[in-house]
């Protein structure tokens, strides 16, 4: 049987947010890791990430797909790991544009992966 991973894509402004709930982050960080991954969200979007030679993000339609470099991937996983390792009292948002990622889009300037949410425990 499939894990089910549930993400969220919803846009803010001229930012795109994919949003991964708390109870699935390490089963998100456990495909992502797997390099070349497929998700599709609960709003019907389809999140692919593909190992590439050089990191960009084509959005088309119901279709996101995120290339990366692999010092990207590095580091997205870095951060990755160290969320699920803390004690996550803050969310994680990786904004993709800050990691130099060339985005094709007119109307998206950045895409954020967003982790988790406030925690006050």
């Amino acid at each position: 049987m499939k894990d089910i991973i549930t993400i969220n894509t919803y846009t803010y402004k001229d930012v795109l947010i994919i949003s991964i709930n708390e109870e699935d982050i390490e089963a998100f960080y456990k495909l992502f890791t797997s390099k070349n991954s497929s998700f599709i969200s609960r709003n019907g979007i389809s999140l692919q990430i593909i190992q590439s030679e050089e990191s960009k993000i084509v959005i088309k339609d119901s279709n996101i797909i995120v290339f990366m470099s692999l010092t990207q991937f590095d580091i997205i996983v870095s951060l990755l790991q160290n969320y699920i390792k803390s004690n996550r009292k803050f969310p994680l948002d990786i904004s993709l544009e800050q990691l130099d990622f060339l985005i094709e889009s007119n109307e998206i300037k950045d895409v954020v992966l967003e982790c988790g949410q406030f925690n006050d425990d």
